[in-house]
């Protein structure tokens, strides 16, 4: 994360009579003491969401300290003239490569004994892409339906990092060039944040997760340092600056030059970072305009200055301090033991388990600063550890892409769990995109849906139709090769419950592109109805992925929507919603940290209540239309009139944490279904 622009072995006193703006050389205690707030408040945020909703702004905080300290050292180079790029990425790669390197390598060795294929896999995607400085742009395109929930990346933490790499790569060269034109540094620092501003307030109506993770709509919070580096700059002694302050930026610093004002400032700044901690959550559209302020509160802590009170008595603290001086490897190595822990038993660690993955990312954190990161980015032979630092990176990437190649690695020393991981699938299904399907029924827009389904079991015309969701979808692995429904031809389409009978367009098409919003909804329903219209050849349409609480307008919509395809002379089976867990499936199968840490069971009384929460969309669907059929998903799971169980035969029935069927669990379901229909409804099973 953000480092001091200096080469430091510990705090340096500020006198009390210290004038207000000091040398920028010269070390400021309080900006790592206002490091540790950043650190601690993401720490809580990961482990106790609650306590501190908004603790996850901890990380602008950071940008806005990085932009400060960077631009600081660059606009001073500058100034000086003895500016080097080389020497300024050199300085970088002593301050991150360290404790990134260290946690890297960690992270690969504890989930080559810990982390199923899938799990390992995606893994080795993300240290490539933490090498590379690029983990956000990874992270982003995962976002998908499928994507694996947050909790199950344990290098989830390094988008920011790769954000902050970003603004070094091109920042120090813009402010180099508009140097050597003469360009006033404020020109690039406001024209830059403004431009990066907008386009953060500009994505969130159709995009949120892409103002989260790129890094055009970030580079404003860092901006907002660079500009507080340039406010801050003394002129050079003894000649006039290269870079004089403007009229504007002049007054307002002028208006800060009393302790009153300043302390004014710190006051104001902590007011804004605890509203944000408390009032921002996770549901808040971020960053947005609700990022000005982490980025405002931070930037008037720092403008206030280290000789306020608030400064002085609180961030400048010996304990804040050496917090701060760890900042960077305890933000490294806290989110993966936190996310390890999840991983492992399954669902979120009892309390007393992320309080000591807390207390042992602390030492770590210490252990690695002490022994690791001080030693190699300070002292001579710079050139030697800079050399060694890249070459310790090297393996790391290569052994994430081994593990993408090799699918994580399944034969490796996990003991006999090769048909275990052949249906724990991880986030794509294996049956997702067929090419006859695509050739035949592709959506236009498809590629861009990471969740879009399209599968066919051959080339004839379609006779049995799956229709919902990716819980309906998850069924076509079960009927396109069950031996008794072997004359049929199944398709099944990516849809979005429940929408996917939507016959109107939208209003404003332009206003909202994602495959669930209106106008893909409207899309699909062209392609589904086309599908029935133009083929004429479906008789049976299965209808999965319900929503048990249902509404009464949820009802009459799905209701109606069911009518017309009972009306149009098909034979329409639902079936009803199915027992979850509430853990992921792996948790049944133990790793060799933690032997298996679920039961994987449920009871029939569970079973009854998810059927009586269904039981008012099912009376209103048999009263329309008397004829239509019902299958129950759960004969899957509860054979035992006492017990119901999520693994038969000692394997999974689920391939996720979404509860999505595997393969095998689809399978044995079709099996109950066609014992089930050749009383309900043989003619399914006879071929025409």
């Amino acid at each position: 994360m953000s480092t001091p622009g200096t080469a430091h072995r510990g705090p340096v006193p500020i006198a009390p009579q210290a004038p207000y703006i000091e040398h920028p050389s010269a070390y400021r205690p309080d900006i790592d003491g206002l490091r540790a707030v950043a650190v601690i408040a993401v720490v809580v945020f990961h482990a106790f969401p609650r306590t501190l909703p908004g603790g996850f702004i901890g990380v602008d905080i950071f940008f806005v300290i990085s932009g400060f300290l960077i631009s600081t050292i660059i606009l001073r180079a500058l100034e000086a003239g003895r500016f080097s790029i080389i020497d300024f990425y050199i300085r970088r790669i002593r301050r991150i490569f360290p404790a990134l390197t260290v946690v890297l390598t960690a992270c690969l060795a504890f989930g080559w004994f810990a982390l199923f294929a899938d799990e390992y896999e995606q893994l080795g995607k993300h240290a490539l892409g933490g090498v590379a400085f690029v983990s956000n742009f990874v992270l982003l395109n995962e976002s998908g339906y499928f994507d694996n929930s947050s909790y199950t990346k344990p290098l989830l933490h390094l988008w920011s990092l790769g954000v902050e790499e970003q603004f070094y790569l091109v920042w120090p060269l813009l402010l180099w060039l508009g140097h050597r034109s003469g360009l006033h540094p404020v020109i690039s620092i406001v024209g830059i944040a403004a431009v990066s501003f907008y386009l953060n307030i500009a994505s969130f109506p159709h995009d949120a997760v892409s103002a989260f993770y790129l890094p055009q709509t970030r580079f404003w919070e860092l901006l907002a340092g660079a500009l507080l580096a340039y406010v801050l700059m003394p002129s050079s002694t003894g000649r006039t600056t290269r870079f004089p302050t403007s009229n504007s930026l002049g007054a307002f610093h002028a208006r800060l030059s009393t302790p009153r004002a300043r302390d004014a400032a710190a006051i104001t700044g902590v007011v804004l970072l605890v509203a944000g901690f408390f009032l921002i959550r996770k549901t808040t559209p971020f960053p947005g305009y609700w990022a000005i302020l982490p980025v405002a509160g931070a930037s008037l802590l720092i403008l206030a200055g280290p000789g306020t009170a608030l400064n002085r008595n609180l961030l400048s603290n010996r304990l804040m301090v050496g917090i701060g001086l760890i900042s960077y490897p305890l933000y490294l190595w806290h989110w993966p033991l936190l996310s390890f822990a999840q991983v492992i038993e399954s669902e979120v660690p009892a309390r007393s388990v992320r309080l000591a993955a807390i207390g042992a990312a602390v030492l770590l954190a210490w252990a690695t600063y002490r022994f690791i990161e001080r030693p190699l980015r300070f002292g001579r032979h710079g050139g030697l550890k800079v050399t060694a630092l890249l070459s310790a990176m090297l393996p790391i990437a290569l052994f994430g892409v081994h593990l993408l190649r090799s699918d994580g690695l399944p034969s490796r020393g996990l003991g006999d769990r090769g048909p275990i991981q052949s249906q724990l699938a991880g986030p794509a299904w294996k049956h997702a995109l067929n090419r006859d399907c695509l050739d035949r029924y592709a959506l236009d827009g498809w590629e861009k849906w990471k969740w879009w389904f399209c599968a066919a079991s051959n080339r004839n015309k379609p006779t049995l139709l799956i229709l919902g969701n990716s819980y309906a979808n998850h069924f076509y692995p079960g009927a396109a090769f069950n031996s008794q429904l072997s004359h049929h031809t199944v398709l099944s389409v990516g849809a979005c419950d429940p929408h996917w009978w939507d016959k109107s367009p939208p209003p404003d098409a332009e206003a909202s592109k994602t495959p669930c919003s209106k106008l893909g909804n409207y899309k699909q329903f062209q392609l589904i109805n086309g599908i029935l219209e133009r083929e004429g050849s479906v008789r049976y349409v299965i209808v999965g992925g319900l929503n048990p609480l249902a509404n009464a307008e949820y009802i009459a919509s799905i209701t109606e929507r069911l009518g017309r395809l009972m009306d149009s002379g098909l034979r329409v089976i639902v079936f009803t919603p199915h027992l979850t867990p509430s853990y992921d499936i792996k948790g049944c199968f133990g790793r060799p940290f933690a032997p298996t840490v679920q039961d994987c069971k449920a009871s029939v009384e569970e079973r009854r209540k998810l059927l009586a929460s269904f039981e008012p969309l099912r009376q209103s669907l048999a009263a329309r239309h008397p004829g239509m059929l019902f299958f129950d998903t759960n004969e899957l799971f509860c054979a035992d009139e006492k017990e119901c169980s999520f693994k038969i035969d000692g394997l999974p029935v689920f391939r996720d944490e979404y509860n999505h069927l595997s393969e095998f669990g689809a399978t044995r379901l079709f099996e109950h279904f066609a014992e089930w229909a050749k009383v309900h409804v043989p003619d399914i099973l006879a071929p025409q």
